[in-house]
């Protein structure tokens, strides 16, 4: 099952409907702990939430999404 929400949220990912993908993937994180490919989607998602307010001239948010984005990475 927590193959299955990762692949839904990465398929939300694609979307651009981040929201959504971050459930599924934090979801999949919490049934799958070692799956690491769920934790480098949140990762991604934050990375692209960042640039969306980066391009909005929202540095101060940017920058706290890509310090979670790094979180989720690590």
């Amino acid at each position: 099952y927590g193959e299955t929400l990762y692949v839904n949220g990465l398929i939300a990912f694609y979307r651009m409907d981040y929201d959504e993908a971050l459930q599924k993937a934090r979801e999949a994180s919490r049934q799958l702990p070692w799956y690491a490919e769920a934790k480098k989607l949140e990762g991604d998602i934050f990375l692209a939430k960042g640039f969306q307010l980066y391009l909005q001239a929202d540095y101060s948010g940017a920058i706290d999404l890509y310090d979670r984005a790094e979180a989720a990475f690590r």
